[in-house]
């Protein structure tokens, strides 16, 4: 079985509302230092067989969430 983990940060502009998707945490941080809103998604894929995959995301909003601890 094959099985990829990666982390996505999608990014709302608070001004124009486009929606930006990245995976570097630093870009991430300064958007929400700007008072955008940021979700950030925990993504795995797995393999199982040629024929069969599943897809699990688990997504946390940054913004007035009391569980996100903001690192550097």
């Amino acid at each position: 079985m094959e099985t990829q983990f990666y982390v996505e940060y999608e990014i709302i502009d608070s001004i124009t509302n486009k929606k930006t998707v990245t995976r570097e945490r630093y870009v991430a941080l300064a958007c929400y230092k700007a008072n955008d809103m940021v979700y950030e998604r925990h993504v795995t894929v797995c393999n199982s067989s040629p024929y069969n995959q599943t897809y699990l995301v688990s997504i946390m909003n940054w913004h007035l969430n009391p569980d996100f601890i903001e690192e550097e």
